[in-house]
């Protein structure tokens, strides 16, 4: 379905000082599910993630994956390339981890799991890779930030640092992911911290590594340099204070409190509580020369959210923010418990000139699908 929007959008000439973007129209075009039938002619059911462009690959990440065939089959944490048997298509997958006969495959492997002591969680450990990630400027990393928990209890433990090699497919054995690995001691933030990274994080031409972190106040924003040895060592972390205009060391901001953020946005949940932004992306988009920032709430109302920087400056100042687009929820999840869309992700790596934008988002934990914006 093609619908006429409005949007805050136009293009920014490079000798403009400040970002300048007046109304302009768009269109939003639903492309439909994600699907893999070369592995699995029954389907693939899968559920969130967001994902990356890196050495000429189009990475998809999912929190869980599952078939039928042979049984239920589910995995956490699979990855996926989109356009890489069809580079017309983003729907059609080519799906990492599975083994078996064509159009039977089932998952056979993990892409990441537990280490250290979290082995004696056992099966009830897991990392949801449920947010986006961004290509390093090495031309084969990207890297994301993920909660990992205790499944059992429902338990937040911390979020972890994730990096990934993307490779050649061909260059892997058969049923193998990618290389993925955790940095550092695979511990980031704490539940009771602003979980810098995993709302969204980008790569700058200077060198950091700057990673956005979300609460029920809105966006606030660290920095680290780009390397492995720094981006997962929170010790070497700067964090924004835009009450102060400066970059303060080893300080985070205090969750849910609204001083020093880059962003002030907040919504209400089905029972009126207050909630913040979700998950999202961040990135300099070419075709409106500034950066950008989307996100979905952490509600289930499906609708993206769209802020730009108005001086091409990540610490600001950034638009109001504003609804671009609701998602329609799949006629498979009206009716059930799960009747709604969540974790809406940008894929701006699908266009590099940004005419036009890949957006994902999941409903009822069962698909993802993709819709395409164009910008006039």
């Amino acid at each position: 379905m093609v619908s006429s929007l409005i949007s805050f959008l136009s293009v920014l000439g490079p000798a403009i000082a400040s970002v300048q973007l007046p109304l302009n129209t768009y269109t939003v075009e639903n492309l439909g599910f994600v699907t893999d039938p070369f592995s699995n002619d029954e389907g693939i059911m899968h559920d969130g993630g967001g994902g990356a462009s890196q050495n000429g690959y189009h990475v998809q990440v999912f929190a869980d994956s599952m078939t039928t065939s042979d049984g239920f089959n589910f995995v956490h944490n699979s990855v996926a390339y989109y356009g890489f048997r069809n580079p017309e298509d983003p729907l059609e997958l080519y799906t990492f981890g599975m083994s078996g006969s064509k159009g039977k495959a089932t998952f056979t492997t993990t892409a990441i799991g537990p280490q250290g002591n979290e082995t004696a969680l056992g099966d009830n450990f897991s990392i949801w890779m449920l947010s986006g990630m961004t290509p390093l400027s090495d031309g084969k990393t990207i890297v994301g930030v993920f909660p990992a928990l205790n499944e059992a209890t429902s338990t937040d433990l911390y979020t972890t640092m994730v990096s990934m090699e993307v490779v050649d497919p061909y260059s892997l054995k058969a049923g193998a992911p990618p290389p993925m690995k955790r940095l550092g001691n695979g511990r980031l933030f704490y539940p009771s911290e602003v979980s810098y990274g995993k709302m969204a994080l980008t790569e700058g031409i200077d060198g950091y590594l700057y990673l956005a972190g979300s609460d029920t106040t809105g966006v606030k924003i660290a920095r680290t340099p780009a390397t492995p040895q720094a981006i997962a060592d929170r010790n070497q972390y700067d964090y924004y204070n835009s009450q102060t205009g400066e970059w303060q060391p080893q300080k985070p901001l205090e969750q849910n409190n609204p001083e020093g953020n880059i962003i002030h946005w907040n919504s209400t949940d089905l029972a009126g509580n207050p909630i913040g932004p979700d998950v999202g992306d961040l990135w300099f988009d070419d075709y409106h020369q500034t950066m950008v920032m989307t996100w979905g709430d952490s509600g289930i109302d499906g609708r993206l959210w769209f802020s730009y920087a108005e001086n091409n400056k990540l610490e600001g100042p950034w638009s109001t923010p504003e609804p671009i687009w609701t998602s329609p929820v799949p006629s498979q999840c009206k009716g059930t418990q799960g009747d709604w869309n969540y974790q809406l992700h940008a894929h701006p790596g699908w266009d590099e000139t940004g005419k036009t934008l890949l957006i994902s988002y999941a409903s009822c934990a069962q698909f993802v699908s993709f819709a395409k914006i164009t910008w006039d």
